[in-house]
């Protein structure tokens, strides 16, 4: 098949997939050795500077995102206080997109991954 003809019909499969997103998908976590107020202000820079936000709820301490290509991998990320210098945030990818599932993780490893950047290496478990 000629490679234009396959790009084209690769895009249009992911955003006939992407289109048909709920939730169910997948979820990591991890559990950063900072306070809520850090962790969550570090979310939202990295949230805002790499990847596509589509909601920000300070009162509900989560953020949707978008990344990948078309932007067809969403996620939620919730921040949660734990103790008084624990804090974990749980990752949901939103997406129904079984065959795209493990590319969509390597973006959701990369906010972690920001995050973690983002408060210094040592805040993380």
């Amino acid at each position: 098949m000629h490679k234009g003809v396959m790009r084209c019909a690769t895009l249009l499969a992911v955003a006939a997939v992407s289109a048909t997103s709920c939730t169910g998908a997948g979820m990591k976590s991890r559990v950063f050795e900072a306070p809520a107020e850090l962790v969550w202000a570090a979310g939202a820079e990295v949230s805002n500077r790499a990847f596509l936000v589509d909601e920000v709820s300070k009162d509900d301490w989560t953020v949707r995102f978008r990344c990948g290509q078309l932007r067809g991998y969403h996620f939620e990320a919730t921040v949660t206080p734990g103790t008084v210098a624990t804090t974990r945030v749980v990752l949901q990818l939103r997406s129904n997109v079984r065959g795209i599932e493990r590319e969509a993780w390597r973006e959701g490893k990369r906010y972690l991954a920001l995050i973690e950047q983002r408060l210094g290496r040592a805040g993380t478990r």
